[in-house]
């Protein structure tokens, strides 16, 4: 017989089967559905991604930070190490620029009082030579001694511009000098004066720095409170949705979330509300939820058949097993075995509506 009128023959059956309570009680609804469990699961474990994600973009930021703070540090040390030479050296060229100064006023001071001295014997000399020559009237062979005293105090005048020539020379190299020193010291002074601007800008970017990593950290101890209250609050969740499947047995609060009665590989095709499972091999077919066998026999040729009552009026039919394993009267459980099969028929009922299985079925499972 085909799928198609199998089906039908075995709904038609079914629905004259199953015994409906139609004034059934209610059952209290709970404080939270199993899809409201799970879509705060879902919200708390994206904010917690979320969380993490900027816990890692933010570890990142202060790595880099600290790396370019302890870069700047490095070249902070490097130009006060600098500075320090600088300022050393500075100090021995003032105290040369000191002793080049002194020297130069002591060859001052010797280069006039040799001046002054020249100046004085030289004009001594003329005129003790006009007096000579006019006052005193001396034989001409008498007068070759006194040339050769002027001669000799004029050799004597020529030696003291010589050593008045080597000292005004001494004194031009030692000037020289004081003004290279001097123009050392401003360029020192200047380039000291440079890094200490230079070692100021990084010290403000380094405490800058600093600060910004003492926030950064701030924020990330207090992302990381968040994160664990979040993993708390998640597994407080995991733990009430555990709960809710060891005290909720209405099955109605678990719509959307009950798994394929079958293992895998399958086929899976629908057929209105029904399902047809091509199981592929001799699979093994199990029970979608807690319930009662309420039948358990042969339909129009669809072999044997199982109906379970879930309670407030829930049945779930399993069509075409073989070696079945369960009764009528036993009560099964979620994930028990009740057989096996080559092709499931399988359907959810509400009383007599058939119920469309991907509103039921995890489709994940599908």
């Amino acid at each position: 017989m085909p799928w198609t009128s199998l089906r039908k023959s075995l709904t038609a059956s079914c629905a004259t089967l199953i015994l409906f309570v139609l004034t059934a009680p209610a059952m209290a609804e709970p404080l939270m559905s199993l899809r409201q469990i799970d879509h705060s699961i879902q919200e708390v474990n994206q904010q917690i991604s979320r969380v993490s994600t900027r816990i890692g973009a933010l570890v990142a930021d202060i790595a880099t930070i600290v790396d370019e703070t302890e870069e700047q540090e490095r070249l902070r040390l490097g130009l006060l190490a600098e500075v320090k030479a600088i300022d050393m050296e500075l100090q021995n060229m003032r105290n040369r620029l000191r002793e080049g100064q002194t020297l130069l006023e002591e060859l001052d001071r010797e280069i006039s009082m040799m001046e002054a001295s020249m100046s004085e014997r030289r004009n001594s000399l003329e005129r003790s030579s006009r007096l000579l020559y006019r006052d005193i009237h001396i034989p001409h062979d008498d007068t070759r001694y006194l040339q050769s005293v002027f001669m000799e105090i004029g050799t004597f005048l020529e030696a003291l511009y010589r050593d008045l020539r080597q000292l005004q020379v001494a004194r031009n190299d030692n000037h020289k000098k004081v003004l290279e020193h001097q123009s050392m010291i401003q360029r020192f002074s200047s380039r000291s004066h440079g890094l200490l601007e230079e070692i100021d800008v990084i010290t403000r970017k380094v405490q800058s720095s600093f600060a910004l990593t003492q926030e950064k950290k701030r924020i990330l101890d207090h992302l990381h409170e968040e994160q664990q209250d979040l993993q708390e609050i998640f597994r407080n969740l995991l733990n009430r949705k555990a709960d809710f499947y060891e005290t909720v047995k209405d099955i109605q609060h678990f719509k959307g979330y009950i798994p394929l009665p079958a293992d895998g590989p399958y086929f899976v095709s629908q057929d209105d509300n029904s399902l047809l499972i091509d199981m592929k091999n001799d699979a093994r077919v199990y029970c979608i939820f807690d319930g009662e066998v309420v039948y358990r026999g042969n339909l129009y040729r669809f072999e044997n058949v199982i109906i379970i009552d879930h309670g407030n009026n829930y049945y779930s039919v399993y069509g075409g097993l073989v070696d079945v394993i369960v009764n009528e009267g036993d009560r099964v459980y979620a994930n028990e075995l009740l057989g096996s099969s080559l092709y499931l028929y399988f359907e959810l009922r509400h009383r007599s509506t058939p119920l469309d299985p991907q509103e039921w079925i995890f489709l994940e499972e599908m």
